[in-house]
């Protein structure tokens, strides 16, 4: 299950920032897809493998409970739920990337699909398909016959066989690109070209014929690893509660998105002192508890008081005072 709060238009402009919450049931994958925005992910509960494609190479990590990751704007990526008796939960900063597209929602755009979500690569006509791929008309058809049941699907059966064949084909096809025909690449424009990627992935060795080494393969690429917030100490600590903030300094890729993140916990009845963010927008989400936010307009009048529980969104403005109290009782 997937949920997406939108946060409501600013001064006439939709918000760039949107907060996802992902529901995966035990033993479950989130298919490989890129999308038009960058995510920074917190792992709330469960263990996951993710799985994204950093300067031309397909990488995974393992993730626990407060791990903090990001994945670029247009890097393929894919999740699986790696228990099988445990739910997994994350939830997800999107911001979306500068477009000339109008609006503030994102697109999602999955390069293996069928009928349900369907494959980016199946809006193209059958002879830019067979073209590309080096292949006939009857095998590009398998762009618009597969079919998945959504976008997160069971690790079982031939669907799941089938993701575990294009994971597979795209680490291969990866290291193998390395050393042939390369992805089109270049450190200023990051254009990228993946029909060779798909061409294997779909039409096997006919396409990958077209591709022979002929290189020596670059040095490996050191990608970055989650950030778990946990295994610090608190940034400030007392009686009624703790808070730790990470930022670009703490995780490189913060500092490319140009996004903290700070976890606050408040002790029973406490309350976090009226402050603002010179800086930024912020964005709550109570992960557990309840209690109150209080936002304060610039003439001193009140923008908001609201009632807050464990599944809550809310954002306050830059410049706006504002303040948390935690609830005496659930």
């Amino acid at each position: 299950e997937i949920r997406v709060f939108k946060g409501p238009t600013w001064n006439g402009r939709p918000s760039r920032m949107l907060i996802s919450f992902v529901t995966m049931e035990a033993n479950t994958l989130l298919i490989p897809h890129y999308m038009d925005a960058d995510l920074i992910l917190f792992l709330l509960k469960g263990e996951a493998k993710a799985g994204w494609i950093h300067e031309d190479d397909l990488v995974e990590r393992q993730l626990k409970p407060g791990d903090v990751l990001q994945v670029p704007a247009g890097s393929t990526f894919y999740f699986v739920n790696t228990r099988k008796d445990q739910k997994l939960q994350f939830i997800a900063a999107v911001e979306r990337a500068e477009t000339d597209l109008i609006g503030g929602w994102f697109s999602a755009f999955f390069i293996d699909g069928g009928k349900f979500p369907p494959s980016v690569s199946a809006g193209f006509g059958i002879s830019t398909l067979t073209s590309a791929f080096n292949a006939t008309p009857e095998e590009v058809g398998v762009l618009k016959s597969a079919s998945f049941a959504g976008s997160i699907i069971f690790n079982t059966d031939n669907e799941a066989n089938h993701l575990h064949e294009v994971i597979s084909d795209m680490k291969s096809e990866m290291k193998r690109l390395k050393q042939s025909r390369p992805l089109i690449q270049n450190s200023d424009k990051k254009t990228v070209s993946w029909t060779t990627i798909l061409g294997s992935i779909f039409f096997g060795e006919t396409a990958k014929e077209t591709n022979k080494a002929k290189r020596r393969a670059s040095d490996p690429v050191e990608a970055p690893n989650a950030y778990n917030v946990y295994d610090r100490e608190p940034d400030f600590k007392n009686d009624y509660g703790w808070s730790i903030e990470i930022n670009g300094d703490d995780y490189l890729p913060l500092k490319q998105s140009d996004i903290s993140i700070t976890l606050l916990s408040l002790s029973t009845g406490s309350m976090m002192a009226p402050h603002m963010n010179p800086r930024a927008t912020e964005y709550g989400v109570v992960i557990a508890g309840a209690g109150t936010v209080e936002v304060v307009y610039p003439n001193g009048t009140q923008a908001m008081k609201a009632k807050v529980r464990e599944g809550d969104v809310f954002w306050v403005p830059r410049f706006y005072p504002f303040c948390q109290v935690a609830a005496r009782e659930i």
